[in-house]
């Protein structure tokens, strides 16, 4: 064992007993126990011992018998308020405060009388909750008065009250964590930091760490003096274990030559374990792109020697697993790279772009012209087998679409950790741009809206709903040329078509779908069913938000929208200086409640509001300018101005 492996490694438990206003700190050697539970029965000795000593001034009649009181021990980390009840030692963190909270026992309620059995049927636990299956049912816990079940690691360590139907209390919590993700954490393209519980693998101790990722190596600070710092080229594999293992207590494992680092805990907040995901994954990327850098150095070393090509062979894996993550199980790369596999054409640079319920967004570079791109990873573990339907439906219907207002579709790698789809790059999204304005002129609105409905009615030819129309989904690139006098003119693409739907001419379809502000009436009263002009609907709320910087309602009023946009006083009092025909336009063609009267796209097109010449010009210049820019897009060459009827 190294120096720098030898500090951290845990030798000694460091504890807060508190009871009440009264607290006490107590110290474990680990070397001295054999065993996790002779070291648990030690601490929970300690803690009732703890609450003997000051019973005499916590209880209102310093006369009734503890016994008569059930002890409950709750984990607490001042560095995340979160409550963790106490059941086995991996529950237990290094420098954390176990809260001590005792619950009187009803009268007339006897105490049980516990004992092994075996089961033949999977049952649950009356402690933990989970399924008793495999070897567990042959190690089960019944109580012989209230035959309630329990899971042999799950048993009470302390003397167990029959009190059918009571839930565990649980103490109030006086701060919450807040969700937050990578890019609003201020982190910086070369790093990426965060507070994750960690334990070394036969220690079982959680201690809670300043963990530290950059493009090479992870730092895990566990304390003012003690530091470690592992070059991800050492890492021989990265486990996604609650993925394959339903019983182990943590998330993730680093596996080195000399140590196994088990990281996040299965008990945390769903919050605390979307940061533990995030850095997770961001991590098996970043270790990806090492070994991706490794494999091209050796063979541009064997090129430049001339020596006979040898394979690369994947470093030693954990011999626990096989290693299955660095062979894409499904790819579909470019078509001049279809011999290679996802990190032979790409290079992470792992800049955050965004966040999703799904997984997150990140940034890449195409090695052989350094163009930038942008990759969607979507967590298998955060998805149902219907949502990966949903994605590998997005994958058919991005390779069928070229236009210039979609966004390009560059390749997708299906791999076991999770899938990894690849488009162009762009600058930011339409609710960046609305808000970082606070609203944006009539003019902006119309060059915006043109592009996005010549965007839909393409869709629409194809038999295509998008079905989640918003800002977020629309993003922009800003095209800079000298013509332009130091100014840019926005360029707009449709993007995530997880949701689309094909829906033919005379076709209705009921499954909800969207987000709930954009969703049109008749798609959340679905008993109707819908067809492809919900999209116009949700155009129509997009253009609302443009002028005004606001949706004309929130998610909780959607079942209200017919009365508030038929409403013209509610909808446009405010607006000052908007024209009436876009008054018009919004109100008598995309915001209408029927949608048999609702204006389909290529109609919108031609409406009174787009008969301007300024728009015109600036179309056709970014049709010019699209032309040099991205020569390889296969466009019509006026695809923007051809319905266009200028005066």
């Amino acid at each position: 064992m190294t120096q720098q492996e030898a500090t951290i490694r845990l030798k000694t438990l460091r504890l807060t007993l508190k009871f009440n206003y009264f607290d006490r700190s107590r110290q474990y050697d680990i070397s001295s126990y054999n065993n996790q539970n002779q070291l648990f029965h030690r601490i929970r000795a300690d803690c009732e011992q703890f609450v003997r000593d000051i019973s005499t001034k916590c209880l209102k009649n310093p006369r009734e018998n503890l016994d008569n009181y059930q002890l409950y021990l709750y984990c607490i980390h001042e560095q995340i308020p979160h409550l963790t009840l106490i059941q086995t030692c991996s529950d237990i963190e290094n420098n954390c405060t176990i809260e001590i909270v005792l619950i009187r026992i009803k009268n007339k309620i006897a105490t049980n009388s516990l004992q092994e059995c075996s089961l033949t049927i999977p049952q649950h636990c009356s402690r933990c909750g989970k399924s008793m299956v495999g070897d567990a049912l042959l190690h089960a816990v019944v109580c012989r008065s209230c035959d309630q079940l329990f899971h042999g690691s799950c048993a009470p360590y302390f003397t167990h009250y029959c009190v059918p139907g009571e839930a565990v209390p649980q103490p109030k919590q006086t701060k919450a964590i807040t969700r937050t993700s990578l890019k609003q954490t201020g982190s910086s393209e070369s790093s990426i930091d965060a507070q994750i519980p960690f334990f070394i693998k036969n220690e079982n101790i959680y201690r809670r760490a300043h963990m530290k990722l950059t493009t090479s190596s992870l730092h895990i600070e566990t304390g003012s003096k003690q530091y470690f710092s592992l070059p991800l080229e050492n890492v021989q594999n990265v486990y996604i274990v609650h993925q394959i293992n339903n019983f182990t207590k943590h998330r993730f494992e680093v596996v080195c030559s000399n140590l196994l680092i088990c990281i996040g805990k299965r008990s945390e907040s769903d919050d605390a374990r979307l940061i533990t995901d995030q850095f997770c994954s961001t991590l098996i990327l970043k270790w990806d792109t090492v070994l991706a850098n490794i494999k091209q150095r050796k063979k541009n070393l064997r090129i430049a020697t001339k020596r006979p090509e040898i394979a690369y062979t994947n470093p030693p894996t954990h011999s626990l697993r096989p290693s299955e993550r660095h062979v894409s199980l499904y790819k579909f790369p470019p078509e001049e790279c279809n011999q290679q596999d996802m990190h032979d054409i790409y290079e992470f640079t792992n800049e955050p772009i965004g966040q999703g319920s799904f997984g997150f967004v990140v940034g890449a570079m195409r090695r052989s012209t350094k163009q930038k791109i942008a990759v969607k990873y979507i967590d298998y573990s955060k998805c149902s087998p219907s949502s990966y339907e949903e994605r590998y439906a997005e994958i058919d219907i991005l390779c069928k679409l070229k236009h210039p207002n979609i966004l390009k579709f560059e390749a997708c790698f299906a791999r076991q950790e999770g899938l990894y789809i690849f488009t162009e790059r762009m600058d930011k999204d339409l609710y960046e741009y609305i808000t970082s304005n606070g609203y944006l002129s009539e003019t902006v609105s119309k060059f915006i809206i043109y592009q996005i409905l010549t965007a839909v009615a393409y869709l629409h030819e194809t038999d295509i709903c998008h079905c989640d129309i918003k800002p977020e989904n629309l993003l922009i690139n800003f095209i800079h040329d000298s013509s332009l006098n130091n100014r840019s003119i926005e360029l707009v693409k449709l993007a995530d078509f997880g949701y689309a739907r094909i829906i033919l001419d005379h076709s209705l379809r009921r499954t909800q779908v969207g987000t709930k502000v954009y969703m049109s009436p008749e798609l959340y009263h679905n008993e109707r069913g819908y067809n492809k002009l919900t999209d116009i609907w949700a155009v129509g709320i997009v253009l609302y938000a443009c002028l005004s910087g606001k949706t004309p309602y929130d998610h909780n009023n959607v079942a209200k929208a017919e009365e508030y946009v038929n409403n013209s006083n509610y909808m446009y009092s405010e607006w000052i200086g908007i024209s009436s025909t876009a008054k018009d336009f919004i109100s008598s063609n995309l915001l209408v409640t029927n949608p048999q009267n609702r204006t389909k796209a290529n109609e919108a097109l031609r409406h009174e509001w787009f008969k301007d010449e300024s728009l015109y010009k600036n179309l056709k210049l970014l049709e010019i300018l699209c032309a040099k820019k991205y020569p390889s897009v296969n466009a019509e060459q006026n695809w923007l101005t051809k319905d266009l009827i200028h005066s």
